[in-house]
């Protein structure tokens, strides 16, 4: 199964996409938000010397790699529960989908929510219930994975 997230609202400190959730896993949503740390412009055509230098420049505030990367379930030993994890993202790792709702609680990961403000989302716990609820199924039966792109007409934050 694939799974599609467009980024499309910019800020100097995160960025706000889309994850599309496709039917008949979701009858109600057709998608959630999630919140990242701020889009450096990373893809993952980069090498890793060059994701690195970036992220060393700006630390625990860049944003994954676009690209397409695998999903697996994993047990998270700070939130001690299975959460949802990408892998084989080039200079990133323990890239988990968990609850929070500000770039501060992100640590490079993926912030659920049901609705967005300037820089939060909200009901996080909600929505990454409704993500396991559509997925754990998936998981069992099928490779799943997520293409991470942002949306043409979006304009990203310029410094």
């Amino acid at each position: 199964m694939d799974l599609y997230l467009t980024r499309k609202w910019f800020s100097p400190t995160s960025t706000i996409s889309e994850l599309y959730l496709p039917p008949p896993m979701s009858t109600r949503r057709k998608s959630i938000f999630i919140l990242e740390d701020t889009d450096r412009g990373l893809t993952s055509e980069m090498g890793l010397r060059e994701i690195s230098q970036i992220k060393a420049k700006f630390p625990n505030a860049c944003a994954i790699p676009t690209g397409r990367y695998p999903l697996k379930l994993d047990f998270s030993p700070k939130f001690n529960k299975i959460l949802i994890e990408l892998v084989g993202v080039k200079g990133f790792s323990e890239i988990k989908f968990h609850a929070g709702n500000t770039p501060a609680h992100t640590a490079g990961c993926l912030l659920t929510g049901l609705d967005r403000r300037n820089d939060e989302v909200c009901f996080s716990n909600q929505a990454l219930e409704l993500l396991h609820r559509c997925l754990g199924p998936v998981f069992k039966n099928e490779s799943v994975f997520l293409t991470i792109n942002r949306d043409a007409h979006a304009l990203p934050y310029q410094r």
